[in-house]
């Protein structure tokens, strides 16, 4: 009866993993004849995998769990969350809940034996998965694909891709704490040292392995001291700033056209975006493996080179058989041994594929590994390059930050773009992205073809972000500064900003420097607690909320006032002279005047609707003077183009240009008169309210 239960969980088994059923499902046991005892009657397997932190492991997590389901055994998935210790603590729980079977893809090989021992020790069998658990003798079985093949496969790659001789290569490597680590490069090192030797390529980053390039197996002393040297510790993070670290100590000549040995997957996206930042880099091959679906995307979009596909059904379908098979009081089958240093632990590696552009559509989308709908490009992947930037199939990226009625800020944005086009002979494209931090986001995705007209602090978060550069600062009637003013109606009470305190506060988004940021910091600064807080949707709405009594306080922008006579300076009092407040009235064209005081603040925008704005509503007081709006570059704009664009938008903003007037120079849209240059240490006192608030994109309005 056993084995004609084990035929029928095996064949439920292969079925759910060509399924590929969707995440969830619960975990509930599948009924057995009451003859047979049923199989999920408690909990048999337990399942220990290393972090959420990276969408391998989730991955695995779906397909265990619907695997398992369809075996009709019980099953518990924990995570390490990336410390020895957790797991240690979850196998522990799984022993104590009565497992039978633990697979564990161990965090730190070695550390991961002392939980394997006390697995062991209370008779549960423990699967290690993909990852080799070292130093012990508590390892029943080792579910992987063929690590060395997968190092071979990337070297292969690479050199299949080289000709001639001279070519600079760079090495990276996993942790040194997974067994793996090793595995993959020594299959990569069997593959290059030869190239390497007889002069197809050179190590750049690790004099390690330029001291053994001439050695063609190396001891796992000699792998770690090149390993130690190239780790990525399997982050991202680690892994771009190594690559960066290793361009700027490389020089022009160890450039060009390079061959990188990335890991995996995740490292291999991150190391691609340094080198594509470097401009002395003309391009470079990158390896991979996992098939991660943000790799496979960058391998259609063109960069990164290949990835190699171990089928993670494959890889589950082995670990529930092997976990079956003790269930059931068998052993599971046997092709290989991999010594752990400890003893040989028994094996039946799976194969893996190389997957670039020539077959990914065969190896990943119809063998319904990921479905087509996760990615974009297919149909155009390989084609030609694009087209050089500023021609009409690449335009130029021109965008603003949403403040006033996103129709009128496109149609005034396509003068502005007509006008740099009549000028430089680029096209361009104007946008409005739906919210500031979508603005500074679409900068930084799009590094090398972006314009974007935004505020200080905007600027200051894109070149934390990702190195947005600045162009050009705007001035508005001879200031290069501006200010939060907060407005509040003529006949209230509110005397200072204390007395806010409770006040129902309308801004005009949570991205808004002068609207929202400065006026927050302010109140926090001071310790007023405002009450009930209405975003508004911009800063003429912010004014207006005041204006129709939905909010007591509104925080709006601030441009000092032309006086007949002089002009206004820092400490003059912002608000319209009390003599004149019963006079002020917009003129034919728009502008507000009161006698010969004319008001640039955010009443005059909407003075049309509201012509007795400044009757209705006052100037409590300012913030600290704030820089103006900039016209930024993303970060890897082209230093060619820059000149002349910036050449044409300093001739476009000019009061005696009508096209600028109904768009830049309009008070109703950014009410620039003039630009002049600014440089990144102009912001350093945003910066210091960034730090200071510890504002970030992510954060940003909370």
């Amino acid at each position: 009866m056993k084995f004609k239960k084990l035929f029928l969980l095996l064949g439920l088994l292969v079925v759910a993993t060509m399924a590929l059923a969707a995440c969830g499902g619960g975990t509930t046991a599948t009924e057995e004849p009451a003859t047979e005892e049923p199989a999920a009657a408690e909990l048999s397997v337990g399942v220990v995998l290393p972090t959420r932190n990276e969408p391998r492991w989730i991955q695995d997590e779906t397909r265990f769990k619907d695997a398992f389901d369809a075996a009709g055994y019980d099953v518990e998935i924990l995570f390490s969350e990336g410390d020895s210790a957790k797991e240690r603590q979850n196998v522990e729980s799984l022993i104590t809940k009565g497992v039978k079977v633990i697979i564990i893809c161990p965090q730190d090989a070695t550390a991961a034996a002392a939980a394997a021992e006390a697995a062991h020790a209370a008779g549960v069998k423990i699967i290690s998965y993909d990852r080799l658990i070292r130093e012990t003798d508590a390892v029943d079985y080792y579910v992987t694909f063929d690590s060395i093949a997968v190092g071979e496969a990337q070297g292969q790659y690479l050199v299949d891709k080289a000709s001639g001789t001279g070519n600079p290569l760079y090495l990276y490597a996993g942790a040194a704490s997974d067994n793996n680590a090793f595995l993959f490069f020594e299959g990569a090192w069997n593959v290059l040292q030869p190239k390497i030797a007889d002069g197809t390529f050179y190590v750049v980053n690790s004099s390690e392995a330029v001291a053994l390039q001439d050695k063609a197996t190396l001891t796992r002393e000699e792998m770690g001291q090149i390993i130690g040297q190239v780790t990525t510790e399997w982050d991202f993070d680690t892994a771009k700033t190594l690559a960066e670290s290793n361009l700027t100590a490389a020089t022009a000549d160890d450039k060009g056209d390079v061959f990188i040995l990335a890991p995996n997957d995740g490292t291999a996206r991150a190391i691609a975006d340094a080198f594509a930042a470097d401009a002395d880099v003309s391009s470079y091959v990158v390896t991979g493996q996992d098939a991660e679906v943000a790799s496979v995307q960058y391998i259609i979009d063109g960069k990164q080179s290949m990835t190699v596909l171990k089928d993670v059904r494959t890889l589950v379908s082995d670990a529930i058989a092997a976990a079956v098979a003790y269930l059931e009081g068998s052993t599971p089958p046997e092709t290989n041994t991999y010594n752990n240093g400890a003893v040989d632990v028994p094996a039946a590696p799976s194969e893996v594929v190389t997957v670039d552009q020539s077959n990914v559509q065969a190896a990943v989308i119809d063998s319904g590994y990921w479905p087509a709908s996760d990615f974009t490009g297919l149909d155009t992947m390989g084609m030609e390059e694009p087209a050089m930037l500023g021609s009409a199939e690449y335009p130029i990226k021109v965008l603003f930050v949403p403040s006033v009625d996103v129709d009128f800020m496109i149609s005034s944005g396509d003068l502005i773009a007509q006008a740099l086009q009549d000028a430089t002979g680029y096209t361009f494209e104007v946008s409005v992205p739906t919210s500031y931090a979508a603005t500074i986001e679409e900068m930084c995705a799009s590094p090398e073809d972006t314009i974007g007209f935004i505020p200080a602090l905007g600027y200051v978060l894109a070149n934390q972000l990702c190195g947005v550069q600045p162009g050009l600062a705007a001035e508005r009637y001879g200031w290069n500064v501006y200010w939060t003013g907060f407005f509040v109606a003529r006949d209230s009470d509110y005397q200072t900003l204390e007395d806010l305190a409770g006040a129902t506060w309308a801004y005009p988004d949570a991205g808004s420097t002068s609207g929202y940021l400065y006026p927050a910091s302010i109140f926090a600064d001071m310790g007023i607690e405002v009450g009930e807080t209405i975003e508004a949707g911009g800063h003429p709405q912010a004014v207006l909320a005041v204006y129709n009594g939905q909010a007591d306080v509104g925080t709006a922008f601030f441009s000092p006032p032309l006086l007949p006579e002089g002009s206004w300076a820092m400490g003059d009092d912002p608000d319209v002279p009390a003599d004149l407040v019963d006079s002020c009235a917009p003129d034919a064209d728009g502008k507000l005047y009161c006698g010969d005081f004319r008001v640039l603040d955010a009443r005059s925008a909407v003075s049309g609707d509201a012509p007795d704005i400044i009757q209705q509503v006052r100037i409590l007081a300012l913030s600290k003077e704030i820089p103006n709006d900039t016209m930024s570059f993303s970060p890897d704009f082209p230093e060619e183009l820059k000149q002349s664009i910036l050449d044409a938008v300093t001739a476009f903003v000019s009061l005696d240009n009508e096209d600028c007037v109904n768009s830049l120079c309009s008070e109703q849209f950014y009410n620039w008169t003039a630009v002049g240059p600014i440089a990144d240490e102009n912001f350093d006192g945003v910066r210091i309210l960034v730090a200071q608030q510890g504002i970030t994109l992510e954060n940003l309005g909370e």
